[in-house]
Parts: structure tokens; sequence; C-alpha cells
């Protein structure tokens, strides 16, 4: 089953990334690399339609929507970040290529958890990928939207969230 995981395609594949990435803050490493852009164990496929080779289409994978996240902090400071149910709930935090803070969440059970968010007034807008629709990050908070009402977030089994924080100075 190596080499052919039905889970790749799945929410449960980003988790675990997220999860596997934040399993190394202690590590100080200068690459991660986890798997590969496309095959079995690949970011994205090429599915063919009507079993002919010549009409394929590209199918993108929840896995590459966190693998694309986690590229953009790399070269850029890693922020000391732990979850206090880590077997729960996966945290990496780190600065992207703007400069802004982003903390990427995961959760990495089959049950639903709630997250208290940190510092949520500073929050600029959420990020959520979830069994609802596992094929993009969609925007569930940002400044156009209402004013936060919670400091909590939901996460569904197998979620993904992306917070970006407001410029909290200090951080370049």
């Amino acid at each position: 089953m190596t080499m052919d995981d039905p889970r790749q395609t799945s929410l449960f594949a980003a988790a675990w990334m997220v999860g596997y990435a934040a399993g190394t803050a202690e590590g100080h490493l200068q690459a991660l690399i986890v798997g590969s852009l496309t095959g079995p164990l690949g970011l994205i496929s090429l599915v063919s339609e009507f079993e002919s080779e010549s009409n394929q289409r590209l199918v993108v994978h929840p896995v590459f929507q966190v693998a694309k996240g986690l590229a953009e902090l790399g070269q850029r400071p890693r922020l000391l970040c732990r979850s206090s149910e880590p077997s729960k709930v996966a945290a990496v935090a780190g600065v992207d290529r703007n400069g802004q803070i982003v903390l990427w969440l995961a959760n990495l059970t089959s049950t639903n958890q709630q997250v208290l968010l940190p510092r949520s007034d500073k929050i600029h807008s959420i990020l959520q990928m979830d069994e609802r629709d596992a094929t993009t990050m969609r925007i569930i908070d940002s400044p156009s939207t209402t004013k936060r009402a919670s400091s909590s977030l939901d996460l569904l089994p197998y979620a993904i969230a992306c917070l970006c924080f407001a410029d909290i100075g200090g951080v370049k």
C-alpha cells in the first residue's frame, strides 16, 4: 500500500502534512520534502477521462494547498507555535514573503475540534478547507466580513485552516 495510498488524495494527507511539519519544529530543518509533485504520492494527479491517454485533466489534491502554503513560509523565520493538544490539532507558524505572520492549523482526528484563536483581534483573514469543499482554501473570515463574533474556530474532521495576521509590528 506504500505506493498506492488512497488517503493521499484526501484531507487526511493535508492534515498529516501540517502535523508532520509541526513535528519538525525542534529540528531546525533547512528543507522538508514530503512527497512528489505527481505520481502515486503526488500533490496533483493526471486523470484520464473516457479511458483515453490523450484526454487528461489535472486534479489538485488537498495536500497541494498545504504544500503551497508551507512553501510560502520557506526561507523565512519559523515562529514558536505549540498546540495544547498536539495529538488532536497541529499548528505551524511562520512569516511569509510579505512579512505577514501565518498560522496553519490541522485537525488530526476524525471528530470535530474547537480551537481557541490566538490574538483573535489581530487576525486579518481565515481560510479553511474541509469536507464541505476539499478542493481549495476558501475564505471564511476577512476584513470585508462582519466583526468576528468568536475567538474560536471549529474544525471538522481533518480540516485545515490558515490564519493570516494583520501587521503586528516587529516581524520582517
